[in-house]
């Protein structure tokens, strides 16, 4: 049998048994104890793009790979998502959380432990100015200031054993014998250096000295502190280092199957319904998906349906992940593991794949069925008495409005284009919103991290295009057009890169009644050549405006 025949008859044995396949193999590399990472990069032809077993001698260096910060959503090979659930059933997140914890809090005893000897050496310095040696007074305390670093650190060993105590840890005899001769030491040496202060007679220079010894009674108190987080976060992270190596590799490799047997069900399901193909493996010279175009159509989607993801559980789950699986076939969406599915091979194009999907996130979050209803309502929709059959016209046209629509090309009713208009897009007099400030797609913490930095870079004077536009959008949202139109200035005279800078300008002019600036940055726009449904709104401005000059 010469290697076509044999790819031939691999392929054919093969079918739909990928997603058999792939898990069988992560789980012979658990059990033969392998680098998981190194397996994976290994097999990624195979695992990633389906690629036939026989044909990864022929792949080469030539896979795609994903971007380390993607412009969109969140996208995944298959190899990325299981890496991940392997992660997830070993806690492996939760104790590289705890090591960061752990070193920093080690980082910030360094820095305490430095400060306090800083102190230390300040208060020594004092006490040596003030007390003349030679004289009896002096060699009286000489002894008492030369130990007082000593002191400290028997206080701070005191502070841990009384801590320990308190905690219910049982002492020996001798350890508390030790420990009440070093507590009669400590009130000794207590009284000793109050005596001390009190032979200060400079007023202010006692108050100083004072403050020195209170001021390094915090910071042993804070030491104890830091010891005792150091200590618990430590203690955590042993409990689940043993708590991961207790997890049987049987019981890993069957969750990660059931976890797979669960895609496969969903996408085995769709792609036949849609003529698709999922689990044969491929041949190496076979198209593989263009992550760079892959980004930009996320993009343009979710900028076209600028409502997406305004609801309940984009806030509370955050945005889905994109999952990029071998086949053929369109998008959909897995609820159970909040997932946008995308074939590599879209049956028509990567667009409407796309589209597909988004239209079943929205369905699916569509708790009060307004869209599915509303939709069913148009007049070219009402024979339609299936349910499925009207989701099924639902995905042809959201496909052919955020695809050929959006380029200009009327293909759809005018019903329905009114209809899209309406509910999904943006309205004419609307200001254009990146993905970033876009409802749903930043929550908590993460817009928090954007404001901050945004507000950083414009308060130190250090300011970048980026920042500038963000800010000029959180102007536009927040109704504080004044402020908008002075930052979207800056930027213009920063760079150019920033084409829709020039219709938001736009925008902002037409509200404050300036119509030949509005018709200047409307002009600049078009001139720019932007996509052709923003184009099209920016055309309606310039005719409008010139038309009322006319009138004038």
């Amino acid at each position: 049998m010469n290697q076509s025949d044999k790819v031939t008859s691999e392929l054919s044995a093969a079918a739909d048994n990928y997603w058999d396949y792939v898990p069988a193999m992560i789980a012979s590399a658990l059990r033969s104890n392998r680098d998981l990472d190194e397996y994976i990069h290994r097999y990624r032809a195979l695992i990633d793009f389906g690629v036939a077993p026989t044909q990864l001698a022929e792949v080469g260096n030539s896979l795609p790979t994903l971007p380390k910060k993607n412009a969109s959503l969140k996208i995944l090979f298959v190899s990325d998502w299981m890496k991940h659930f392997i992660a997830t059933i070993t806690q492996k997140e939760e104790r590289d959380r705890l090591m960061i914890k752990e070193k920093k809090l080690n980082g910030q005893m360094k820095l305490i432990i430095h400060d306090l000897a800083r102190i230390q050496a300040e208060r020594k310095l004092k006490l040596d100015a003030i007390f003349d040696f030679n004289e009896y007074r002096g060699r009286v305390y000489q002894q008492l200031i030369n130990s007082l670093t000593m002191v400290d650190t028997i206080k701070f060993d005191s502070l841990i054993k009384n801590e320990a105590m308190s905690k219910g840890r049982y002492f020996g005899v001798e350890e508390r014998r030790t420990l009440a001769s070093e507590r009669q030491w400590l009130n000794q040496q207590e009284r000793k250096i109050e005596a001390l202060l009190c032979m200060i007679e400079d007023r202010e220079t006692r108050i100083v000295t004072t403050n020195m010894f209170a001021e390094i009674n915090e910071k042993l108190q804070v030491q104890l502190e830091l010891r005792r987080q150091i200590d618990t976060t430590a203690e955590r992270r042993f409990a689940l280092d043993e708590e991961i190596a207790a997890i049987p590799v049987d019981t890993i490799s069957a969750k990660i199957s059931e976890k797979v047997l669960k895609i496969k069900q969903l996408i085995v399901e769709d792609t036949t319904r849609v003529g698709g193909e999922t689990g044969v493996f491929r041949r190496a010279k076979e198209q593989l998906i263009d992550i760079e175009l892959l980004n930009s159509e996320l993009l343009r989607i979710i900028e076209f349906d600028r409502e997406i993801f305004a609801n309940n559980h984009s806030t509370k789950f955050g945005l889905p992940a994109v999952l990029l699986v071998p086949g053929k076939g369109d998008g959909m969406y897995s609820p159970q593991d909040h997932l946008i599915i995308l074939p590599m091979i879209p049956n028509f194009n990567l667009g409407e794949s796309i589209a597909s999907a988004f239209v079943s996130y929205r369905l699916y979050h569509d708790e009060t069925k307004q869209l599915i209803r509303s939709y069913g309502r148009l007049p070219n929709n009402s024979t339609v008495t299936s349910p499925y059959t009207l989701r099924l016209q639902l995905v042809k046209s959201y496909s052919k409005w955020v695809t050929m629509e959006y380029e200009g090309y009327h293909v759809i009713d005018k019903d329905e284009r009114a209809w899209f208009g309406q509910g999904m897009s943006p309205k004419k007099g609307d200001f254009y919103i990146p993905f970033e400030m876009l409802r749903g797609t930043l929550h908590g913490e993460q817009y928090n991290e954007l404001t901050t930095r945004i507000n950083d870079s414009l308060r130190n004077g250090n300011i970048r295009p980026e920042d500038l536009w963000f800010a000029s959008i959180i102007s536009c949202k927040r109704g504080e057009y004044e402020k908008a139109e002075l930052q979207i200035k800056k930027l213009i005279g920063m760079s150019s890169d920033y084409i829709f800078a020039h219709f938001n300008m736009g925008i902002l002019m037409v509200k404050a009644n300036k119509d030949a600036l509005a018709l200047d940055h409307f002009t600049r726009f078009i001139s720019g050549k932007p996509p052709k449904w923003w184009a099209s709104t920016a055309q309606e401005f310039v005719v409008a405006l010139k038309n009322q000059d006319k009138k004038a």
